[in-house]
């Protein structure tokens, strides 16, 4: 039997795949605990399916998280990208608090929960990078993530705008995550591609059969 942390933002949608992947561990018999903000749908999300949950308070520069369901478009995307993205120390230390108290033999996060890929990487345990959609990741016929423009298709001319504000959001991301890097304590990075979390272990992007 192995025993997991698994990690992520109080956000619904990242938290659901998590959750369908932890119910298969531990049918299997394996440990699983959560740690996630104390959010109260969260916790019961986490709880009715009777895993332990790991509660910490959200970074004070992440509490914009709440107003996302009401926000649309690449609007959205980009308040996102910053609020997930920020306060990777502030969650890398909760994380490993946990770590440290309890143990585990890997850690599980959401792509956008990084702090928790920093607190493994800080006590050499391995960890899974989940993302639970793949438009985030570039190829041919791919728009730039959270344009809501059409793959395959003809994109005209917002197509160029778009690419230069994904550009610049995966610059900021990077810029976060060395910052938190340095902070941590931790050498500068081979976990980011593009400002894409990479995990040297398992990268995991869910899909369907089709």
């Amino acid at each position: 039997m192995s025993s997991y942390l698994f990690a992520a933002h109080p956000a619904m949608g990242h938290l659901s795949s998590l959750l369908a992947i932890a119910e298969r561990l531990g049918a299997a018999g394996h440990r699983v605990r959560f740690a996630v903000a104390g959010i109260a749908q969260a916790r019961r999300m986490i709880e009715e399916r009777g895993f332990e949950l790991v509660s910490h308070r959200l970074a004070a520069g992440t509490t914009g998280l709440l107003l996302l369901p009401w926000m649309r478009g690449f609007t959205e995307t980009a308040l996102a990208i910053e609020l997930f993205f920020a306060g990777l120390s502030h969650y890398a230390r909760a994380v490993g608090r946990a770590l440290d108290e309890q143990g585990a033999d890997a850690v599980v996060t959401d792509f956008t929960f990084h702090g928790a890929a920093l607190a493994a990487e800080a006590r050499g345990l391995p960890f899974v990078s989940i993302y639970h959609a793949g438009l985030n990741f570039p190829g041919p016929g791919i728009p730039p993530f959270g344009s809501g423009l059409p793959i395959g298709q003809p994109w005209g001319p917002s197509a160029d705008r778009y690419r230069r504000l994904a550009d610049l959001l995966a610059r900021r991301v990077q810029a976060k995550v060395l910052r938190a890097r340095r902070q941590l304590g931790l050498a500068e990075p081979p976990t980011f591609v593009g400002g894409t979390p990479i995990s040297p272990w398992l990268t995991l992007a869910l899909t369907t059969e089709a």
